[in-house]
């Protein structure tokens, strides 16, 4: 019985671990993290991104965070992230990035994007893989 239970508690953690997250992907300190989830509708759900936020990680679609716009060149350059393109909606520029060292990407204008960035004056958002919603 004790062997049952042992094996029980063990596959409950490999599941946890392979299943719940915790905290923010963005490596970036000192600014709040969103989190884009996927709904049971059309929009997601937007959550603060917390160092003890816990959720479940397969339905975790994005992220984003407002920074200055040094932090945002630190974490492009130590991604090693790739300029694809850029484009000018209004009074705000954003550009698309990609790096290997995201693991996720999705396809804009056929290209690979795993980092987006928006400047609207000295507003700054960075999303991974792209930010959802407004900005």
């Amino acid at each position: 019985m004790p062997k049952k239970i042992a094996i029980l508690f063990l596959s409950v953690a490999i599941y946890s671990g392979i299943n719940i997250g915790v905290g923010s992907n963005l490596d970036v300190d000192g600014y709040d993290r969103k989190g884009y989830f996927l709904s049971p509708n059309s929009n997601c759900l937007i959550v603060d991104l917390s160092e003890n936020t816990i959720y479940p990680k397969r339905l975790l679609k994005g992220e984003s965070v407002c920074l200055s716009l040094s932090e945002a060149n630190s974490f492009l350059a130590s991604k090693n992230a790739d300029l694809q393109f850029c484009e000018v909606i209004g009074e705000c520029v954003c550009e698309y990035y990609y790096c290997d060292k995201i693991p996720v990407y999705i396809t804009v204008n056929e290209y690979r994007v795993n980092a987006h960035i928006a400047k609207r004056g000295e507003e700054i958002t960075l999303g991974v893989p792209f930010i959802f919603g407004s900005y």
